[in-house]
This record gives structure tokens, C-alpha cells and sequence, in this order.
């Protein structure tokens, strides 16, 4: 099974589990399958038997001349791919009344590999070896709408007191939110539209992007914000005394923008 221009696969958590054991590694960036550790050597036993039958079957493990089993290379090239990245950037969304759904784009020499979680306890792996096709994923995710520059501004909070807005938003309303957002350096129009949005939110989206082989460049991220009508962008700001971030309102292209940039480096 060789790579040309992608490779997709789903693993349960189970044949995950077996094939990082197969790698000899026990994490993989953004992942925990501590779970494992908490079965006894019975458990683990029965577990791995089950799973790895389930892998020869679909073909991802084969036995070798000695009749050692390993790992199908194609395979191996992806699952190694995640667990001892170049890159990685971890998408988090959150909808109201759904769950986080989590992302993970790793990157290895020429590979890109898209991980994500569709179902419970299931791991889908893509992998590519265009860049753009990492970036239209990515895009997808927001499945953004068409908002033009707005015309009101930005400003600073203090990420505790957004925290609070956001919280009093959903229990208490508009008229609460906007108080707490009063203690900001937001004017009052933007105040209004920013409560409006953490009252009835469409999405929100955390992305971290990480250099693993650059340790001088620390991690990156930023926040998507999606209201109905208004797209805002927070990321935080440096600062010795108070954990400060920027509230910006942006458009789509702005965040189109972002993202690639994001992806490039």
C-alpha cells in the first residue's frame, strides 16, 4: 500500500492503541489514550488480541519472515507521522449544546495527516501530500459564511473578565453581559454586538499551532468567535501584569487570511 496522493483510514481506539505499542511510543501529540493504563494485564491481554486480529484482517499488520507481526509500512508512515511530528496545529470547535469536536494536522518532511475523532472512540487519519488540501480542511471546520470588514473596532480585555461575560451571557443574558464587558476598553457599540455574539454564539474555535523541531519559537494561537452576523478574532497579548487579549472584528477573508498564514509557517 503505498502513499501517492493520499491515504485514509479509520482505527478504533483499540487498533490505535496496538499500533502505537507496534511504534513503541505511548502518546501521540494532542491525544491521551491513558485510558489503557488502567486495565489490568488480563484486560490488556484480551484487548490486544482482539485488536490486533482486527488489524491482520484489514491487512495493517502482517507477519514478517521470523513471523514477528509489523506494522504494513504505509501505515507505519502515518501513525509515525503524528506521533513525532515537525508541526502540529490543534483545532478545537465548540457549538452550543455539542461537545468540543477535536482536529489535529501534523506535519512530517513531505507528509500532512489529518486526524480527527467522528465517532466515539474511532480515529480517522488523511493523509496527503499537498499542503492546500491541509488548509481547505482546515476551512472547512469553520465552514465560514460571507461577512464583510466590519465597521465598528476592536480592543483589550483582560481574559478573565471576557471569561465572566461569557459565562453571565449564557445564564443571564444580554443585558448582564454587556455590564461585565463595560469594565473593558471596548466602546459601547462594540460592546453591544460583542455581548450579542457571546448571547448566541455559533461556534467557537481554538487553534494552537506548535514548531516541535524549534524550541526557540514558542506555541501560537488564536480564537474564532462566529456570531450570527459578525465574526471576531482573539488572540492573547503579552503583557508583564495581566493576561490580556485583543477582541478584533474581522471579516471572512480576514480569517481566510489567517489561517494560510498560520499553515505556512
Amino acid at each position: 500500500m503505498a502513499i501517492n496522493t493520499s491515504l485514509s483510514l479509520a482505527l478504533s481506539q483499540e487498533e490505535l492503541f496496538v499500533g502505537m505499542l507496534h511504534l513503541k511510543v505511548e502518546t501521540m501529540p494532542g491525544l491521551d489514550l491513558g485510558i489503557f493504563k488502567e486495565l489490568d494485564e488480563h484486560q490488556t491481554s484480551l484487548m490486544m488480541g482482539v485488536a490486533e486480529r482486527a488489524l491482520l484482517a484489514r491487512g495493517f499488520l502482517r507477519p514478517d519472515q521470523r513471523g514477528d507481526l509489523q506494522l504494513e509500512p504505509a501505515i507505519k508512515g502515518l501513525l509515525y507521522a503524528c506521533t513525532f511530528p515537525d508541526k502540529s496545529l490543534f483545532v478545537t470547535r465548540t457549538r452550543p449544546e455539542i461537545g468540543p469536536e477535536e482536529y489535529f494536522f501534523h506535519t512530517y518532511r513531505r507528509m500532512f495527516v489529518m486526524h480527527s475523532i467522528p465517532v466515539t472512540a474511532i480515529h480517522q487519519f488523511i493523509a496527503v501530500e499537498e499542503k492546500n488540501a491541509t488548509a481547505k480542511a482546515v476551512l472547512s471546520i469553520l465552514n465560514l459564511t460571507t461577512l464583510p470588514k466590519p465597521d465598528w473596532n476592536g480592543g483589550q480585555a483582560e481574559l478573565a473578565i471576557f471569561e465572566k461575560a461569557r459565562d453571565v451571557a449564557m445564564e443571564k443574558g444580554i443585558d448582564e453581559a454587556i455590564k461585565v464587558l463595560s469594565q473593558t476598553s471596548l466602546n459601547k457599540e462594540t460592546t453591544k454586538i460583542l455581548a450579542q455574539t457571546l448571547v448566541l454564539p455559533i461556534a467557537n474555535t481554538t487553534f494552537a499551532y506548535i514548531n516541535h523541531r524549534d524550541n526557540s519559537h514558542p506555541p501560537q494561537g488564536f480564537t474564532i468567535l462566529q456570531g450570527k452576523n459578525e465574526l471576531w478574532l482573539i488572540e492573547p497579548i503579552e503583557d508583564p501584569k495581566d493576561e490580556l487579549i485583543s477582541i478584533m472584528p474581522v471579516s471572512s477573508e480576514d480569517i481566510i487570511k489567517r489561517v494560510k498564514t498560520l499553515l505556512i509557517n
